[in-house]
Formats: C-alpha cells, structure tokens, sequence
C-alpha cells in the first residue's frame, strides 16, 4: 500500500501539476489569444493607415499633375500676356501721346473760351455803344426833322410875313401914292 499510496501522492502531484500546467497552458493561450487580437487590431490600423497612406499618395499625386497643368497654364497665360503687353505698348504710347494732346488741346481750349468771352464782353460793349449811338443819331434825326419843320414853318411864316409886308408896302405906296394925289 505504501507503493499505491506512494503512487497516489505521485498521481496527485502529477494531477497538481497538469491543473498547474493546464492553468499555465489556458493562461499562455488567453494572453496568445490577447496578443492576436491586439495584433489583428494593430495589423487593421496598419492596413487602414496604409489605405490612407495610398488614397493621400494619390492625392498628391492628382495634386502634382493638377499643379503642373495649372504651371503650364500659368506659363502659357504669362507669354500671352507678355505678347499681349508687348503688342499693347505702341497702343499704351499711342493712348500717353493722345492724353498729352488732349490736354494741350484743353488748354488751348480753356485759353480760346477766355479769349471768346473777352471778345463777346467787347462785343456787348460795342452793341451798346452802338446802340446808344443808333439811339442818338435817332434823336438827332428826329430833332433835326423837327428843326426842319419849325424852319420850314418859320419860312412859311416868314413868307407869309414877307407877302404880307410886300403887299402892306404896296398898299402904303398905294395910299400915300393917293394920299399925295388929294394933297396935291
């Protein structure tokens, strides 16, 4: 019995150490299985960073071939705008030399306006002095004809008196011509 329960002592170390073991062993497998799972989440962030990775490597790869597009649009819009500033120049010359002549010609314009309304004031000047002098010579001819009425009316008296004087004269001549007749 000794050697059973000898045997049983080993048996029940052996059970102690398989439990020991199994507990070990479910153990191991529970941080494996924890392992894999935090392994599979960091494998799927990999593969996730990894597709963002690919969709922003496209995307700067869209981006550099937009920008190059763009750089060549650029540089085809600055050589156009170089050819057209460059056949704008004789029309930017043409449009200073026209803003001086327009300019030159305001003030020849401004100086013609002044000379303009110096002359119209003489002109005013002269209408009225003209005018006074029509108004003048208006009234001198209307005095005149009136002189000219009142002379010919005192020639008219004036004959008159002279016919009447004449014939008074003739009458006296008469009278004393028959007055001397009786006297003598």
């Amino acid at each position: 019995m000794a050697d059973v329960n000898s045997s049983c002592i080993s048996c029940g170390k052996l059970k102690e150490a398989l439990e020991v073991s199994k507990r070990e062993h479910s153990l191991t497998l529970k941080m494996v299985k924890e392992k894999i799972i935090s392994t599979d989440e960091l494998i799927r962030k990999y593969q996730q960073k990894c597709l963002e990775s690919e969709k922003h490597l496209q995307q700067a790869s869209d981006n550099t071939s937009k920008l190059e597009t763009a750089q060549m649009k650029i540089d085809s819009l600055q050589s156009q705008l170089e050819r057209s500033l460059q056949s704008t120049e004789p029309l930017r010359k043409n449009a200073v030399r026209l803003h001086r002549e327009k300019s030159l010609a305001d003030s020849a314009i401004l100086e013609l306006q002044e000379k303009l309304q110096k002359l119209e004031k003489l002109n005013s000047e002269l209408m009225t002095t003209v005018k006074l002098k029509e108004e003048q010579e208006c009234a001198w001819r209307l005095e005149k004809q009136v002189q000219a009425q009142e002379v010919q009316k005192q020639k008219k008296s004036l004959e008159k008196s002279e016919s009447t004087i004449s014939k008074l004269q003739e009458q006296l001549k008469k009278e004393k011509g028959w007055n001397g007749k009786y006297e003598a």
